[in-house]
């Protein structure tokens, strides 16, 4: 194990798409699971990595995840 504390967040998103046979809006759920030490930093982080989304978007929620940690098998 690292001597870091890792904390981990889940990002709720909601992505804005338009359907293209009626254009009605369809919203999309999807969620991050974000290394951060705060709510404010797992949120910034998420909004870096969709700042070239080409849908609208919307951070819905972020919570502290129960995942204490990610095991990689080497």
């Amino acid at each position: 194990m690292d001597d870091k504390v890792t904390k981990y967040f889940l990002t709720k998103v909601e992505f804005e798409t338009v359907n293209e046979s009626n254009g009605r809006t369809k919203k999309i759920k999807t969620q991050y699971l974000v290394d951060a030490m705060t709510c404010t930093e797992a949120e910034a982080r998420v909004t870096k990595y969709l700042k070239d989304s080409t849908l609208d978007y919307e951070i819905v929620s972020t919570a502290k995840s129960p995942i204490e940690d990610v095991i990689n098998q080497s």
